[in-house]
């Protein structure tokens, strides 16, 4: 790059986000969404029936949820379902399915299925709860 013309500027680092376990990352998505939240942040391709979204959250294409309160501070993966369910202060990534969850404080890999009630969870990709 530098041998095409490109000038390199050294940046500054404002705050550092760490992302090191479980903890972390649903602290740093806490406070990601704290510095996006003015952007439009819910999916127009999401699906919102008998729930309330308390803000910030991410609600990305495809999501269905259903007699829910979801937030604050969650973000939903691409095609994840949740029904009657209270999840807030986690991350839920992508092709997911959640029932009947009481959740905070947690991180569902790609792929989980929960159902039931938990105060804290970490999840790994395809687990079934």
């Amino acid at each position: 790059m530098k041998k095409k013309g490109a000038i390199f500027v050294p940046g500054q680092v404002q705050e550092w986000l760490d992302c090191g376990n479980k903890s972390n990352m649903v602290q740093t998505n806490q406070r990601y969404l704290e510095i996006i939240k003015d952007q439009k942040l819910v999916s127009e391709k999401a699906t919102v029936k008998n729930s309330v979204l308390l803000q910030p959250v991410f609600i990305a294409d495809g999501v269905t949820i259903e007699n829910s309160v979801i937030g604050p501070y969650v973000s939903i993966g691409q095609d994840t379902k949740i029904s009657d369910s209270r999840i807030s202060n986690s991350i839920v990534q992508k092709n997911c399915s959640i029932k009947n969850a009481v959740m905070q404080n947690s991180l569902m890999g790609n792929y989980v299925g929960f159902e039931g009630t938990a105060a804290d969870v970490d999840a790994g990709d395809y687990t079934r709860i």
